[in-house]
């Protein structure tokens, strides 16, 4: 047959720019090692049932072992488009190696098993007359691309079929021998990439979904898949322990513990527990008497230093809801946010934003020694309930507007307790924490929080520049604790490399890492500094309360290429459930769903999308579930492993940012037509994201960025603007960003 025609079959059939079926490896995919072999057996009962189902035939047997390897690979990659490799069937006598055969396989999960009989059949007898292909040439064709292998999965049947040479064998084959009325197989693997443990899994699962298939072929997918079950939920440590104190109560029982230890320092000022007692009732009881009512909202309008952390006292004391915003964003961002929360109060350290927002809310400078002396400290604090709001955290949003969410006092009580005992043995070791980031990014939350429910103490920091900020952090002999992000902890190993600092005396014990998938490579780079280092991997979105799940790093997760995130706080839980709302198989990738006391009350008018992303099962009628969007998969020892977004949510920098507020804002212009926003790695392995744009008249990049500096904040505006007259597309009609990423390698524009 014509190679020329050959080529275009498969260059229409299959599509090698998306991913069809990935296998959630366990190790490191970068040495491959050896391959492994395990050999398994049928029970007579499924044997007979097998012969009966085929009759005999060894082709139709052939077909089955193929849907089933193709409904096995589906649940264990979360993906319906599928492809399962094999080999050519051999002619009568040939017994040389066989030519790989890639299928691409759409599963549809309301149809049933004889119809995706029908599917595979369909698609390896055509496959089967362009088999004679040299698939070596798509694989060149595609080198570099994000997907570029023909599959990680294959599945022979040897009485019909050879076995593909060594270096033809795919990460995961199923290999099966009939012999007589009997049916074993052989599962082929790479030794380095998985353990048995994993493999028994496999085979349970496998095994479940073919003798189920059979015994009801016309029953749909989902009903086979369901009725094989899943993975188990994954249940938090000391799921029974209630905390009934709320973060207040912490609080004024460290006061009485160790009323003359420094609570809040910064540079060479601070306050002892005392006096942050003092200062906070005082300014509580103004608040209470003179300004507004309890459950009010009070925004906390400054930069970082001592008073700020008094407002966060006094408002909680007041029994008010916290909104932190950073004085940095954007005035219209500001603006957006004061209208949506409409805050009754704002307590500010800075009399240029009075002047600049006090006609949208009353401003209060908190700096003014009146307020403190109008009131003596508030007797006892205002009684809250556990369902009450805490504090309001704005976080980006898709709709091109950025959304609140409202986290519990339960929901910030449990979490403080849980980091307490975590990170400072319940104030048995110092827990005093750098504050530097701005309290609107939940992270900084447990560096304001934690220190004071340890009887430890906050250090405030205020540097411009990244380095400068992080040598005077590490060269603090007073911090324990330290709470930063992947993009921070390869900054420090930088700054480390590069400078002569005194560690000598330094009291850090543990280091908090969360934001962003830990890369294992940075954490054994940042070891060889500090070996007895402890090094903590936290994970959680905003809506489930600064951090949910996580795990301890251990030399023995360096054969992973990330470290594991862990198993879910206290009086938590994690399910992983497939697109149709079912648990999947254990070590399967999943989307993570976090229930328990860390879910949040939603988003602050916004009713829809609380509805849309909090959900409750009517099996688990006590919990509220947040559907995170995040993929995951449970290793053997119930650990979870973070995968990636299901979305095209980034995180950079441990902030969350959606793609579509930002390509939203660009497309207010009526300069442009289209606008594509993406995340690119750059060779030194910085996160850079890049703004695509297609516009219908003359506009300048410069343009563009000045109108999304006025909406959006500094980590989210784009690094590289791109502009082009087309958007390209795959054969699915979505967009095709290699070739976008093609276009831009041809003249990027690199803006600060």
């Amino acid at each position: 047959m014509n190679s020329i025609r050959e080529e275009r079959y498969w260059l229409d059939k299959i599509n090698f720019n998306i991913s069809a079926g990935t296998i959630p490896f366990q190790f490191s995919t970068e040495d491959s090692g050896g391959n492994g072999i395990y050999d398994f057996e049928f029970t007579d009962q499924q044997n007979e049932e097998l012969n009966q189902f085929c009759n005999g035939s060894d082709l139709r047997l052939q077909i089955v072992l193929l849907s089933a390897t193709a409904l096995w690979l589906s649940n264990y990659s979360g993906q319906e488009l599928v492809r399962v490799g094999t080999t050519a069937d051999r002619a009568e006598g040939d017994f040389e190696t066989g030519n790989k055969i890639p299928l691409q396989l759409q599963l549809d999960y309301s149809a049933s098993f004889r119809d995706l009989l029908n599917h595979t059949k369909n698609n390896l007898v055509e496959a089967n007359f362009y088999q004679n292909f040299d698939f070596n040439k798509l694989e060149y064709r595609f080198s570099g691309k994000e997907y570029n292998h023909l599959f990680d999965v294959g599945c022979i049947l040897t009485n019909v079929q050879n076995m593909p040479s060594d270096e033809l064998l795919p990460s995961l084959l199923f290999e099966f021998d009939k012999k007589e009325i009997s049916l074993r197989g052989r599962l082929h693997f790479r030794s380095r990439l998985l353990e048995h443990a994993y493999i028994e899994q496999f085979l349970t699962y496998f095994k479940g979904y073919l003798i189920t298939a059979i015994q009801n072929p016309n029953t749909s997918l989902e009903n086979i898949v369901i009725s094989v079950g899943g993975g188990d939920q994954v249940e938090g440590e000391e799921a029974s322990a209630f905390y009934a104190d709320t973060f207040i109560d912490i609080f004024s029982e460290n006061v009485k513990k160790y009323p003359q230890r420094i609570a809040v320092r910064e540079s060479h000022k601070h306050i002892t527990y005392e006096q942050l007692d003092d200062l906070s009732g005082r300014l509580a009881n103004y608040l209470k008497q003179e300004v507004i009512s309890a459950h009010a909202t009070l925004a906390l309008f400054m930069e970082n230093c001592v008073e700020i952390v008094v407002g966060f006292l006094a408002g909680l004391k007041a029994g008010m809801t916290i909104l932190p915003i950073d004085p940095a964003l954007p005035r219209k961002r500001i603006e957006y946010i004061l209208k949506d929360a409409t805050p009754h109060l704002a307590l500010t350290n800075n009399s240029l934003l009075t002047d600049s927002f006090n006609d949208q809310c009353e401003i209060l400078n908190i700096c003014q020694r009146s307020i403190y002396d109008k009131f003596a400290p508030i007797k006892e604090s205002v009684s809250v309930s556990f369902d009450s709001i805490a504090y309001i955290i704005y976080t980006s949003g898709t709709s091109g507007l950025p959304k609140g969410v409202k986290v519990s006092q339960e929901s910030l009580s449990n979490y403080t307790v849980w980091a307490n005992k975590t990170y400072s043995s319940s104030g048995k070791r110092d827990a005093t924490f750098p504050l530097f980031g701005p309290l609107s990014f939940d992270l900084n939350i447990t560096s304001l929080l934690v220190p004071l429910a340890s009887g430890s103490a906050v250090v405030v920091f205020n540097f411009d520049d990244t380095s400068q900020l992080f040598k005077s952090i590490l060269e603090d002999n007073s911090i324990g604790v330290f709470k930063i992000t992947p993009s921070h902890l390869k900054l420090i190993i930088e700054i480390i490399k590069t400078n002569t600092l005194k560690l000598d005396s330094s009291k850090l014990h543990t280091v908090v890492v969360g934001g962003e998938a830990l890369i294992t490579s940075v954490v054994k780079d940042f070891k060889t500094y500090f070996p007895k280092m402890t090094i903590f991997n936290e994970y959680g979105p905003t809506e489930a309360t600064i951090g949910c799940v996580f795990h301890k790093y251990e030399e023995q997760d360096n054969k992973f290429n990330a470290v594991p995130i862990g198993k879910p706080i206290c009086n938590t839980q994690v399910l992983l459930l497939n697109d149709a709302g079912y648990a999947v198989p254990d070590g399967a990738i999943g989307e993570i769903f976090v229930g328990g006391i860390p879910v949040t009350l939603g988003y602050l008018n916004n009713e829809s999308l609380t509805i849309q992303k909090f959900h409750k099962f009517p099996e688990k009628r006590l919990t509220r579930y947040y559907q995170t969007g995040d993929l995951a998969r449970k290793l053997p020892d119930g650990k979870l492993m973070y995968i990636g977004r299901k979305d095209s949510q980034l995180k950079i920098n441990g902030y969350r940012i959606e793609p579509e507020e930002i390509e939203n804002r660009v497309k207010d212009l009526p300069e442009i037509t289209e606008a594509v926003v993406m995340c690119h790695q750059l060779e030194d392995g910085v996160m850079s994201i890049m703004l695509f744009y297609l516009p219908k008249q003359e506009i300048s990049d410069e343009q563009v960025l000045s109108h999304l500096e006025a909406y959006i904040p500094g980590y989210m505006l784009p690094s590289y603007l791109v502009k082009i007259d087309r958007i390209p597309t795959v054969s699915s009609g979505k967009i095709d960003k290699d070739a976008l990423l093609e276009l831009s390698i041809s003249q990027p524009k690199n803006l600060p």
